[in-house]
């Protein structure tokens, strides 16, 4: 379950990123409309994990491209950061699927003045045992 859309990006104007920075890649603020998620996909544990009962939170780093689509997904911050030796292998088959499903999302563009433009951005992918 996604727990919620986080921009990257500094809130203070001192530590503001460029728009776009060295990459071309644009960032919250500066007159930066932010994207919209418009289709996601519910992760589902892997056999690993709920046989282990670990759960959890992984923050998941990725570009919306200027069609919608996603870019350049990796982990932030993994599951597996959180446990003890015995259960990271079952977590980290939990940010595997995590990248998977961000890989499926569909957004309408970032725009900067008008335009469409690349925005890197990160969301949490939750994972909880009931």
């Amino acid at each position: 379950m996604v727990r919620g859309e986080q921009e990257t990006g500094p809130t203070s104007k001192s530590q503001t990123l460029p728009n776009p920075d060295f990459f071309g890649i644009y960032h919250a603020g500066d007159g930066v409309t932010p994207p919209k998620l418009i289709y996601s996909v519910e992760p589902e544990f892997s056999e690993k994990a709920r046989k282990k009962k670990i759960g959890g939170n992984c923050l998941v780093s990725f570009i919306v491209r200027i069609d919608g689509t996603t870019t350049d997904i990796h982990v932030a911050k993994s599951i597996a950061d959180t446990l003890v030796q015995e259960g990271t292998r079952a977590a980290l088959t939990l940010d595997e699927n995590a990248v998977k499903v961000v890989a499926q999302y569909r957004f309408t563009p970032a725009t900067y003045r008008g335009t469409p433009v690349p925005y890197r951005t990160t969301v949490e992918v939750n994972y909880q045992i009931f």
